[in-house]
């Protein structure tokens, strides 16, 4: 196996994950699960963030994860000598700054209870 081949079945894998989740937590009844999940993040991309329920915040912090991880991976193939700054621009990101505190926030409290 190549890197390649990892990296592709480590995405289908947080892929599948992610929609199984979003459509256990999704309330109606849609069909394909995919395009609705794939509607509602971008959607949600273009509003306010303090009009999120918790729900939205949830599943867009969870997509953004998966974002950042894709977006990291295609840097690492594609080596080039702006390494550092691409791998910054994929954090800061139009709406990504709002999810990272929330990431960063979850994991310092991860880490808090860990040390303890």
């Amino acid at each position: 196996m190549n890197d390649a081949n990892i990296n592709k079945i480590i995405e289908t894998t947080i892929e599948n994950k992610f929609n199984d989740l979003v459509s256990s937590l999704s309330l109606n009844t849609n069909a394909n699960p995919n395009a609705n999940a794939n509607a509602n993040a971008n959607a949600n991309a273009n509003r306010d963030f303090t009009n999120f329920t918790i729900i939205d915040i949830y599943k867009n912090t969870i997509q953004t994860i998966i974002d950042i991880i894709n977006e990291t991976m295609v840097i690492i193939d594609n080596s080039s000598s702006n390494y550092f700054t691409n791998i910054i621009m994929v954090f800061f990101k139009e709406y990504r700054m709002f999810y990272i505190g929330i990431i960063l926030i979850i994991l310092s409290f991860v880490i808090y209870f860990i040390d303890d």
